[in-house]
Parts: C-alpha cells; sequence; structure tokens
C-alpha cells in the first residue's frame, strides 16, 4: 500500500510536470489532484495501521494518532509550502534573469513593444518554466523514494539497502554483548 501510494504522489507531480501550463483550463486539475488527495490518505492509513500492527497499546494509540495529525495538518501544510514558496522565488529570479537576456532594445522584435508587456511576456514565461523545474526535482525525489520502497518490498536486495530485521536484531545483540562486556572490566 505504501507503494501504491507514492506511486499516486508520483503520477501527480509526472502529470504536472508534463502538462503545466499558463493555458490549462482548472477542470483539467481534478484528475492530478485526485491522485494527491488518494495519495495522502493512502500514506497516512498505512501509517495507521502500521502502529497498530507494532503492538502499541491502545492508552498510548491517541498520542500516535495526535502526532499522525500534526505531521500531517501542521508540518504539511506550513513547512512544505514554506520551502517550495522560497526555492521557487528563488528559482523565478533566476528564470527572469534568464529570460529577459533578449529583451533589449537591440533586438527588432522588442524594440517597438510596450515595456509593461515584455515585462508581462517575460514574468509569465519565468513561472511557468521555475514550476516545471521544480516540479521535475519532486518528480526526481519521488521516483526515487519509490524505487527505495519498490526494492525494499522485493524479494531482491541490492547493495544492501534494508538489510533484513533478523541482520538488524543480530547486529543490535552483538553491540550489546561487546558493550556490556566493556563495561564490566
Amino acid at each position: 500500500m505504501t507503494a501504491i501510494g507514492f506511486a499516486l504522489a508520483t503520477v501527480y507531480l509526472a502529470y504536472f510536470y508534463f502538462f503545466i501550463d499558463y493555458n490549462v483550463e482548472k477542470e483539467m486539475l481534478f484528475i492530478p489532484l485526485f491522485f494527491r488527495g488518494a495519495a495522502a490518505v493512502i500514506i497516512s492509513i498505512v501509517f495507521l495501521t502500521s502502529i497498530v500492527q507494532s503492538g502499541l497499546p491502545f492508552q498510548i494509540f491517541p498520542q500516535a494518532l495526535t502526532i499522525n495529525g500534526f505531521t500531517g495538518a501542521v508540518m504539511g501544510a506550513t513547512f512544505g509550502p514554506a520551502i517550495i514558496g522560497e526555492f521557487l522565488r528563488h528559482t523565478m529570479a533566476k528564470n527572469a534573469a534568464l529570460l529577459s537576456v533578449n529583451v533589449t532594445d537591440t533586438n527588432l522584435d522588442t524594440a517597438f513593444a510596450p515595456l509593461n508587456q515584455l515585462y508581462g511576456l517575460v514574468q509569465t514565461q519565468a513561472l511557468v518554466v521555475s514550476m516545471k523545474e521544480i516540479y521535475g526535482w519532486l518528480l526526481i525525489v519521488a521516483l526515487a523514494s519509490l524505487t527505495v520502497i519498490l526494492l525494499s518490498y522485493s524479494s531482491v536486495r541490492p547493495f544492501a539497502v534494508f538489510p533484513k530485521w533478523s541482520t538488524v536484531r543480530r547486529v543490535i545483540k552483538h553491540v550489546a554483548r561487546t558493550y556490556s562486556a566493556q563495561v564490566r572490566f
């Protein structure tokens, strides 16, 4: 289910990366927004189910629900957009500077155009390019995360990205034994 949730989030990012444009009608956005909402619900359900299956006693379960709500509603609604907004601001300035290089008096296409119109065109194009750049980076991160998740659930374990739990327990027991042996002396 985690892989399905991350796959839906990846589809959402891929849709916006490949199809976002300033001529896109808002009716065209219901499909990717549906995928994003479904991904958020699936990942939240997987998180709560894994808490219950881990043997958490019922007395502590309300605290786990509070942590889940805090991370989803507060951190996801404030921290994520703040980082993306700051990234957009810097990317937008960079792309506007790169796109406005050709807007000079020596360019005959722009020599007699009003300055306000040229500035608006540069800003519009810079916004679209910046959004595509940000969605592209997020899509790369989503694809890498989805690959790691898919490899963690498969029988193939390249480079021991995710060791088996028996290996983790054995290593922890070994560390505990060597530490307790050192403490005695």
